[in-house]
């Protein structure tokens, strides 16, 4: 049996619950403006995915599981800062609402998912590469691709901040109600 499977870094409860706040007041400005086609994450969802890839037999379960072990261990705990609410993706016609991070966090994160990625194909993993850069993002919410001039005002600043203390080994269930999340195993970067 094949597991649908994902690298990820985990918001911190604090962290999820000032989102969840934010969350709350973005679905108020969506119902005044009579915009109901879309779906909220519930903030127990929330995580940070380093790297998808995809579904995976038990041979490539165990191989991403040492590989995600090996390259915690070659990093200081990244600091991660999200610094913006935008309208995703930030070039084309948005589909989601994101909570965007800083140039720093992606670049240092695009520096682990890369390590990451590059160890697994020398170990044979099979996967699909992105090509894009790497884009630090939570997706907070999902609707159907609507033009950006129809859309609630919702863009602003808003910053949190967090050490990230692990490297997580993830596996995603589809479910008629939404993705449900799976921790396999979870490893500390150096700093923990």
């Amino acid at each position: 049996m094949k597991r649908r499977v994902f690298v990820a870094i985990n918001i911190p409860a604090a962290a999820k619950e000032k989102i969840g706040e934010e969350v709350e007041k973005i679905k108020l400005v969506f119902e005044r403006q009579n915009f109901f086609g879309c779906r909220f994450a519930p903030p127990k969802n929330l995580h940070l995915t380093i790297s998808f890839l995809g579904y995976q037999d038990d041979n490539g379960v165990a191989l991403i599981a040492d590989a995600v072990g090996k390259i915690a261990k070659k990093f200081e705990n990244p600091l991660v800062i999200f610094d913006k609410i935008i309208y995703g993706p930030p070039k084309g016609t948005p589909r989601m609402i994101w909570l965007s991070g800083s140039e720093k966090t992606s670049k240092d994160l695009a520096e682990i998912k890369n390590h990451l990625e590059n160890l697994l194909l020398e170990n044979g993993v099979g996967f699909q590469q992105e090509n894009r850069p790497y884009s630090t993002h939570l997706t907070l919410a999902r609707f159907e691709t609507t033009p950006k001039t129809s859309l609630p005002a919702i863009e602003k600043d808003f910053r949190i901040e967090f050490s990230a203390k692990n490297l997580n080994f993830m596996e995603s269930h589809l479910k008629k109600t939404g993705a449900e999340y799976e921790p396999l195993a979870s490893f500390n970067f150096i700093g923990e």
